[in-house]
């Protein structure tokens, strides 16, 4: 098997194909190590092209690019996942928000208190007076 990238420089190179490796996979992958390296991303009609180089003066190692790798997987896997329970998880939101708005049809408003317990006058002072206490 051809080695799909190549480190020089310091730095490593990834030639990954479109059609094993999607875009949002190999974003979401740059993303998890986008504090300690600096992310180029490239691509042409059938590959994607990811340049990792070190924040620090260190170079990126054989291990970094297991790493790098192993977080694709992980990518790619829920992706798939998703992918895969996305009618069920619509509709489990659509029978929680159908339960929810029958509910809330089903409820009956609280009671209207009798309103000449209030006056304008003692709202607006204690309104203000709260505005005072917190301003």
């Amino acid at each position: 098997m051809d080695k799909s990238y190549i480190i020089d420089n310091g730095k490593a190179v990834f030639r990954l194909q479109q059609a094993v490796y999607p875009t949002i996979a190999v974003l979401k992958t740059a993303f998890i190590f986008i504090d300690d390296y600096y992310i180029y991303l490239s691509m042409d009609e059938s590959e994607l092209v990811v340049t990792m180089k070190r924040k620090s003066s260190a170079a990126v190692s054989e291990s970094v690019v297991g790493e790098f790798y192993n977080e694709m997987l992980n990518q790619l896997i829920r992706l798939y996942v998703s992918n895969e329970t996305k009618h069920i998880r619509e509709l489990i939101i659509a029978r929680a928000i159908h339960n929810a708005c029958l509910e809330s049809e089903t409820a009956e408003a609280p009671p209207i208190s009798d309103q000449s317990d209030y006056h304008l006058n003692d709202i607006i002072q204690n309104w203000f007076e709260g505005e005072k206490a917190y301003g």
